[in-house]
């Protein structure tokens, strides 16, 4: 997976041992194991990725009681299929 300047940034200013910074494909987190995550955060990005691919690649790899936090300026989605899922989603929470 390739490394980021601010990913390094990161890790070197909250230096937590049990932390991993990946910038990635959301759609493609093949390079991470079943259920091996606790958390999955993306910030203003929802809009560029596949929804149903990014959901079910983060519920893959998230552990029992993992957290996806999609934050951004609003849940509008390019997918109109995605937005129904999303909509659904945030129903249910």
């Amino acid at each position: 997976m390739p490394k980021c300047g601010k990913c390094g940034m990161a890790s070197r200013i909250l230096l937590k041992e049990k932390i991993t910074y990946v910038l990635g494909d959301g759609n493609d987190l093949s390079f991470q194991p079943d259920s091996s995550v606790d958390l999955i955060t993306t910030a203003q990005s929802l809009h560029w990725l596949d929804v149903i691919k990014f959901c079910k690649e983060s519920f893959r790899v998230l552990q029992n009681g993992g957290v996806l936090a999609a934050y951004g300026y609003g849940t509008q989605l390019k997918d109109v299929k995605g937005q129904e899922i999303l909509t659904e989603v945030l129903h249910i929470l």
